[in-house]
């Protein structure tokens, strides 16, 4: 076959979703006009006004054409229809000639928007630490409390059931010499006499409360109806709305 025509060059700036440049992607979008990120799993999904919801997955290519088309690829799709300019786009750039419409823009803003990030995250994490070191500290002390002091009762026990209780040991033990001598019990030989303390109820931090290890049923209501509402638009919304339902349900179990 004689060919008659081929495509014309088409220039665009893209770049690449590595997982390691979110930031870089984000500032892209927002020169697009997406202005809401939300990451979802290993997907950043992001909203505008005027435009639909956008998913970008792992390797995804983001391409902005030199006539300002945007345009999201799979990875195998951009390897067929695109190869890297050779002329550094660092010169293009310091001469103003590069095709990327936010080309002299994005790193500096991604740089500035991930610095940002990382001191926030920063702060985060050292409040965070200061919170549980004070808890760390009231634990230990209360636990120190704990051991220099002197049983507060006995109790005679057999595996995981509590047989009898006393303010002294010498009647738990007396207890099991009845229940053997007197009464022939099945298995109270076997039975032992074990200290009783008191236990300090634990220092819980302003920002965390106390939960039931498993969920109660009206804990497991509350998440179900939070499943059920309109309100959440993603995953990690959905998850935060059950989270904050169901302990909002604890906590009515518990109050005084």
């Amino acid at each position: 076959m004689n060919w008659t025509h081929k495509k014309k060059v088409y220039r665009a700036v893209c770049l690449q979703w590595t997982g390691d440049n979110t930031e870089q992607v984000a500032a892209m979008l927002r020169e697009l006009g997406y202005t809401g990120f939300e990451m979802y799993k290993d997907t950043i999904m992001a909203r505008a006004e005027d435009k639909p919801l956008l998913c970008v997955h792992p390797l995804n290519w983001l391409r902005i054409g030199e006539n300002g088309e945007f345009k999201m690829m799979r990875p195998d799709e951009f390897e067929l229809k695109y190869e890297v300019i050779e002329d550094d786009r660092r010169v293009l750039q310091a001469r103003g000639e590069h095709p990327s419409p936010c080309a002299r823009f994005c790193e500096a803003n991604a740089y500035q928007i991930a610095e940002r990030g990382y001191k926030s995250q920063i702060e985060r994490l050292s409040a965070a630490n200061k919170d549980l070191q004070s808890w760390f500290d009231a634990a230990k002390s209360e636990l120190d409390a704990l051991k220099s002091q002197n049983p507060c009762s006995y109790e005679v026990y057999s595996r995981d059931t509590v047989e009898f209780s006393a303010s002294y040991e010498q009647a738990c033990h007396e207890h099991i010499n009845c229940a053997i001598v007197d009464y022939d019990v099945d298995g109270a030989d076997n039975w032992k006499v074990r200290p009783v303390y008191a236990r300090p109820v634990p220092a819980i931090p302003d920002s965390y409360v106390l939960t039931p290890i498993n969920p109660s049923e009206a804990m497991i209501d509350a998440g179900f109806d939070a499943v059920s509402s309109p309100l959440y638009t993603s995953g990690q919304m959905l998850a935060e709305m059950v989270y904050k339902a169901m302990i909002a349900a604890s906590q009515k179990e518990v109050a005084p």
